[in-house]
């Protein structure tokens, strides 16, 4: 006998929303709750990001593009060290805004026109530890790395950045 699609076993993936939208995060929570494969695991509206997720310890967050601040709050995560992996969804910006949002410790960058399929892909992808974005984000963000590499300077910039005033 088989267990009940509802089960969570140690294949879920354990997914929180994050979007000031309640129609944005009811369409998600419906889209995944519809596949025994995820469990979304908490519903984040604003910052801080961080303590709102501990309860529920998600291995994906999936943040509204749209929201004010969103490549910040992604900055916030990578920083701290914190986990999940996130992965921006709804995406209208340009190809280098997607490049920023690598940098900033993103996994997954979906554009308004990705299908349900390839959210479900793409979460899928990034819990497995790759990148989910289009090749041209992807060849800007290695081209840019490559620059970086010969260009001792911009490394040491970039280093700079990471560090906060005090430090």
């Amino acid at each position: 006998m088989s267990a009940p699609a509802s089960t969570v076993t140690s294949t879920t993936i354990r997914v929180a929303l994050l979007s000031d939208s309640v129609l944005f995060r009811s369409g998600l929570r419906r889209l995944l709750g519809a596949d025994g494969s995820f469990l979304v695991v908490g519903e984040v509206t604003a910052p801080p990001v961080r303590e709102q997720l501990r309860s529920g310890v998600p291995q994906i967050l999936l943040v509204d593009a749209q929201i004010e601040g969103a490549l910040e709050i992604c900055r916030e995560l990578r920083l701290n060290g914190v986990r999940p992996w996130v992965i921006l969804a709804g995406v209208g910006h340009g190809e280098r805004w997607g490049v920023e949002a690598l940098k900033t410790g993103v996994r997954g960058i979906l554009s308004k026109s990705a299908t349900a399929e390839n959210l479900l892909k793409a979460i899928r992808v990034v819990h497995q530890g790759e990148v989910w974005a289009s090749n041209r984000v992807i060849a800007l963000t290695v081209e840019e790395l490559a620059a970086r590499s010969v260009d001792p300077r911009a490394g040491k910039l970039a280093c700079r950045e990471r560090l906060s005033p005090r430090e």
